[in-house]
C-alpha cells in the first residue's frame, strides 16, 4: 500500500472513530493512539490478563442454564468441592474482646441468586445487589418471556434469561430480579454509542419501525448494557444514579427508583466518556507496534467509565471521572440527555502505572466544597465549580492504593457540635505494592500494605500520619458505623485485586476508633467463616448492623474446582455496640413524631426516642447522620457521618424529646436520604430515614 492510501485509510479511520465516539476531540488527540506509549499514557498490560478474556467454562454454562428451578426464578446452589489448601490458607487475629462482646455473624440467605459486585441500599429499606453479565448464568432466572437480548452472542436474536442484578429484602432474605432494560425515550441516535456490531445492527433494524412520532421507542428494547465495574449514586430523591460500565454499557447512565416494582431505566450515549476504537484502527496500531488492542468478543477497545468514581455534589448533580484510559471528567447529564465532551484530570494520567493502581480514584466532598481526589498514591485539591486543581498534597508513600492495587478509603465523620471550626480528615488504608498485579501474573503472591494514612487536606501545611493495622490487606471494605467507629472487614493479606490474583483471606474484620490514639485504634472482633475477596461488597443497614454479600474470583459462576467459590450467600455482622448485655441501653426513635417534611439547611430539628429499661441524661445522647454508599470493588462511593448538634433535650421518664441543628449547607451533607440514629451511651438505634433539602 502507497503512503497516499495509506494516509487515506488513516484518515477515514479517524473520522469513523469519531463519529462512532460521538466525542468532541482535535485531529492530534486522536494521533496521539499511534505514538509510543510510555506507562502513564498506555497501559497495554493492563488488559492482557484474564479478566479481558471473559469466557466460563463450557460445562459450567450448560450446568447453570439447565438446572431445575423454583417458583421464585432462584435455583439451587451446586454442590461445593471440599475447599482447597489455598481456600484454608486464612488469617484469623486472636479476638481482643477485652471481656466485651466481639461481635456476631450469622447468615441472612443462603443463596441471593446473584454475586453482589455492587450493593446499595435504598430507603425502601431493601439493598439492590448486581453484577456483571459477563460471567454468563446466575443463580436467578427472570420471568419466563421477560428475557433480554445477548448482544455478544454469535447467534442473532439470541436471549439472556438469567438475572444479573436483584433487589434482596435483609428482613426477610427473599429476592426480586431486576432487569436492566433500554426502555422509555432513548433516541435512536444513541445507537451511535453501541459497537458497531452486526448482530446489533441486523437485531436493531428489525425493530427500527416500532417508534412513536418522535422517534423514541415505544416498547422496552430488552437491550441490557454490561454493569461491569460501575459506579453509583442516590440523588436528592433517593433514586439511583448508576453510570457506565463495559462493553455496550460504558456510556450509559442507568437510573433505579425505589418501589415495589420499579426496574432499570436506562440511557445509552449519556456520558462523553467511552470511545469505540474501530477494527481498521486496531488493525492500523498491531501493523504498526506488532500488539494487538483488540476485544476479545467485540473486535474493538475503548476509552470507558470503567472502575470510575461517582460522587454526589452540593447541588445535588454527580460527578463521575476516571475510568480504564478515561483521564477525565464530567457531570451525570439530566435523565435522558447526553454530553458532549469530557473535561480533561491530568492527575489520572500522570498516577497511571503499567498496571494502572489509580481506577476507582478515591473522592470525597469537604466542607468547603472542593473535592480530595486520591490516584495511586497521589492526591489533589479540585474545585468542580471552576474546573481548577486548587493544590497538589503529598505523596503518600508506600504502594497503590487505588484498583488494582486496592486499599481503602474513607472521610472521618464530621462532628457538627465544633460549630463552623471543622477539621476534616481522610483515611486510606490497605493497598498492594505497586507490582503485586504483574507478580500476580507469574503467580507470586507478596504481603499486602499494612498502613493506615490520615491527612486534613484542608490543613495548609497537610501531611500524612500514619499507623499500622493488625494485619496486611487488600481488597477490603471501609464503613463508618453510627458510632462514628470504622469497620474494616473483607479482603485478602496478599496480592491485589483480580481473578485469582489474591490470596490468604482475611476473616477478622477490624475495629478502628479515630479518637483513641495513635497505636491503640484497632480492635479484631470475631471472624467470619466465608472468604469475602474480589467482588464482595459490604453496606450499613439502617438496624445499625452490617449487611456483607459477593466475592467471586472467577469468571463464571463456579462452585466447585477452584480455589475461591462463587459466593451468593448473604451474611449479617453485628457490631460490638449491638451486644445483649447492651440491649437496655437501645434507644427507639418514634417515627411517628419524625417530620415528614424532612430536614432543611440550617433548620432545627425535633423529634422524639425512648428507652426500653434504663434512663438516659442527654450527655449520654449522641445524634447521627448516615449517608448510605454505593459500594463496589472495596470503595464505598459517598460514604458519609455527620453528628449533629443537640440544642434541647426534655426527659419525660424514658421518653424523650430532642431538637438538633439540621447540616447548614450541602457541603457539608448533599441533598438527599440518610439513616438518622440516635446513641444512648454508646448503643445505637434502628435508624429512621431522613430527606435533607433546602
Amino acid at each position: 500500500m502507497g503512503p497516499l492510501l495509506r494516509a487515506a485509510v488513516l484518515s477515514a479511520a479517524l473520522f469513523a472513530l469519531a463519529a462512532v465516539g460521538g466525542e468532541a476531540h482535535s485531529a492530534t488527540d486522536f494521533l496521539n493512539i499511534f505514538k509510543p506509549r510510555n506507562e502513564h499514557d498506555y497501559f497495554h498490560n493492563a488488559n492482557q490478563g484474564q479478566e479481558e478474556n471473559v469466557m466460563p467454562r463450557a460445562s459450567d454454562q450448560q450446568n447453570l442454564i439447565t438446572a431445575p428451578v423454583t417458583k421464585s426464578g432462584l435455583m439451587k446452589v451446586p454442590p461445593r468441592s471440599a475447599p482447597t489448601a489455598v481456600a484454608q490458607d486464612t488469617v484469623v487475629l486472636p479476638v481482643d474482646n477485652a471481656g466485651e462482646f466481639p461481635g456476631a455473624w450469622s447468615i441472612i440467605s443462603e443463596n441471593a441468586g446473584v454475586s453482589a459486585m455492587h450493593l446499595v441500599i435504598l430507603r425502601s429499606d431493601k439493598a439492590i445487589m448486581f453484577d456483571t453479565v459477563t460471567t454468563g448464568p446466575s443463580l436467578l432466572r427472570l420471568p419466563k418471556g421477560n428475557c433480554r437480548l445477548d448482544l455478544r452472542s454469535k447467534e442473532v436474536g439470541a436471549q439472556d434469561c438469567a438475572a444479573h442484578a436483584v433487589e434482596f429484602d435483609y428482613a426477610t432474605g427473599g429476592v426480586r430480579p431486576l432487569k436492566v432494560g433500554w426502555c422509555h425515550g432513548v433516541p435512536y441516535a444513541s445507537s451511535s454509542s453501541f459497537p458497531s456490531s452486526r448482530r446489533f445492527v441486523a437485531w436493531f433494524q428489525g425493530q427500527k419501525s416500532r417508534t412513536s412520532r418522535d422517534g423514541h421507542c415505544l416498547h422496552c428494547m430488552q437491550v441490557l448494557t454490561d454493569v461491569w465495574c460501575s459506579s453509583g449514586a442516590l440523588d436528592a430523591e433517593g433514586n439511583l444514579v448508576q453510570t457506565g460500565g463495559y462493553f455496550e454499557g460504558e456510556k450509559v447512565v442507568r437510573y433505579l427508583s425505589p418501589c415495589g416494582n420499579c426496574d432499570w431505566r436506562e440511557f445509552p450515549g449519556s456520558l462523553a466518556e467511552g470511545r469505540w476504537c474501530i477494527p481498521q484502527l486496531a488493525s492500523a496500531y498491531h501493523n504498526s507496534h506488532h500488539q494487538p488492542i483488540t476485544d476479545s468478543h467485540s473486535g474493538v477497545r475503548a476509552c470507558v467509565r470503567r472502575y470510575g468514581t461517582q460522587q454526589i455534589l452540593p447541588d445535588g448533580r454527580s460527578i463521575v471521572l476516571g475510568g480504564r484510559r478515561a483521564f477525565s471528567y464530567e457531570f451525570v447529564p439530566a435523565e435522558g440527555q447526553s454530553n458532549a465532551q469530557a473535561n480533561n484530570l491530568q492527575i489520572l494520567r500522570d498516577t497511571t502505572d503499567d498496571v494502572e493502581n489509580n481506577l476507582y480514584p478515591f473522592v470525597h466532598l469537604l466542607p468547603d466544597g472542593t473535592l480530595f481526589i486520591f490516584a495511586n498514591d497521589r492526591s489533589i485539591l479540585f474545585d468542580p465549580r471552576n474546573g481548577q486543581v486548587v493544590r497538589e498534597l503529598p505523596v503518600l508513600p508506600g504502594g497503590g492504593r487505588n484498583y488494582p492495587a486496592s486499599g481503602m478509603s474513607a472521610l472521618l465523620p464530621l462532628d457538627l457540635r465544633r460549630g463552623d471550626v471543622l477539621s476534616p480528615e481522610v483515611i486510606v488504608c490497605g493497598g498492594s505494592p505497586k507490582n503485586a498485579f504483574k507478580l500476580g501474573e507469574a503467580n507470586i503472591f507478596n504481603a499486602a500494605l499494612k498502613d493506615c494514612a490520615r491527612i486534613n487536606p484542608l490543613k495548609p501545611d497537610a501531611r500524612w500520619a500514619t499507623d499500622q493495622m493488625p494485619v496486611s490487606r487488600t481488597m477490603g471494605d471501609l464503613l463508618i458505623l453510627p458510632t462514628g467507629d470504622l469497620l474494616i472487614l473483607n479482603g485478602a493479606a496478599k496480592g491485589c485485586s483480580g481473578w485469582g490474583f489474591g490470596r490468604q483471606p482475611v476473616l477478622s474484620p477490624l475495629l478502628y476508633s479515630p479518637r483513641q490514639k495513635r497505636g491503640s485504634r484497632f480492635r479484631a472482633l470475631a471472624p467470619t467463616t466465608i472468604p469475602r475477596m474480589y467482588h464482595a461488597t459490604s453496606a450499613v443497614l439502617p438496624d445499625a448492623t452490617v449487611l456483607v454479600a459477593g466475592s467471586n474470583t472467577n469468571s463464571a459462576y463456579n462452585f466447585s474446582g477452584v480455589d475461591f467459590q462463587t459466593e451468593v450467600r448473604v451474611e449479617r455482622f453485628t457490631p460490638p455496640y449491638l451486644s445483649p448485655a447492651l440491649a437496655t441501653n437501645r434507644p427507639m426513635i418514634d417515627v411517628g413524631t419524625v417530620p415528614g417534611d424532612g430536614m432543611a439547611y440550617g433548620a432545627k430539628f425535633t423529634f422524639q426516642f425512648s428507652t426500653p429499661v434504663q434512663a438516659v441524661a442527654e450527655a449520654d445522647v449522641k445524634v447521627t447522620m448516615y449517608a448510605p454508599a454505593f459500594t463496589t470493588h472495596g470503595y464505598s462511593m459517598n460514604q458519609r457521618l455527620l453528628v449533629l448538634s443537640v440544642t434541647t433535650f426534655t426527659a419525660n421518664g424514658q421518653r424523650y424529646t430532642i431538637t438538633v441543628d439540621a447540616p447548614g449547607k450541602p457541603e457539608l451533607a448533599p441533598p438527599g436520604y440518610y439513616l438518622l440514629y440516635v446513641l444512648a451511651k454508646g448503643v445505637p438505634s434502628k435508624a429512621a430515614w431522613v430527606k435533607v433539602h433546602k
